[in-house]
């Protein structure tokens, strides 16, 4: 199934886990070692609102939710031809089908992160972990481990595990 077309379920498995977070969590660790909850999710937020900024070529106003990044998603990503877009990314010119897989799966992983500051523990499903494992694999490679991304770990048997595993994190 393309990513666009799972896109919907995604902002809607991670609007599940950020509807969970009450406010005396949000000083939490996460299972990203620089960021308490609070710092991820204005990560969250501002890196999505970002990407649709380059897909669109406009900036978006600022101090924007997970629920108006969400809404602006589907309109952005719904734009004919956008998919054949190149995109000003902080990294270079970058084609919006990469910036689609790595809209997706930030909204994804992040959404994990935040079900494990919170304790919540949710499972991503399978039907959402292998398409964005499989469109993550040729574009992440050694050359984008470190600071982006923790270095791929031994995995288990299903999508999540082998989602989280390529992206450097502990199932």
């Amino acid at each position: 199934m393309p990513l666009v077309d799972l896109l919907d379920e995604a902002y809607a498995w991670t609007g599940k886990r950020l509807a969970a977070v009450p406010p005396s969590a949000l000083d939490a660790p996460t299972p990203c070692p620089d960021w308490n909850l609070r710092q991820l999710l204005n990560h969250l937020v501002g890196a999505l609102a970002m990407q649709l900024d380059a897909v669109e070529g406009t900036p978006a106003a600022q101090g924007v939710t997970f629920e108006e990044v969400a809404d602006r998603a589907a309109r952005v990503w719904a734009e004919p031809g956008v998919l054949d877009r190149t995109c000003p990314m902080p990294f270079g010119p970058t084609p919006a089908r990469v910036v689609l897989v790595l809209h997706v799966t930030e909204v994804v992983l992040h959404g994990w992160d935040v079900g494990v500051a919170t304790g919540e523990r949710a499972t991503i499903p399978g039907w959402l972990a292998e398409p964005l494992l499989d469109a993550g694999k040729p574009l992440v490679t050694d050359a984008h481990r470190g600071p982006v991304f923790g270095p791929e770990l031994p995995a288990g048997d299903t999508g999540e595990s082998r989602l989280l595993a390529f992206y450097g994190r502990t199932p």
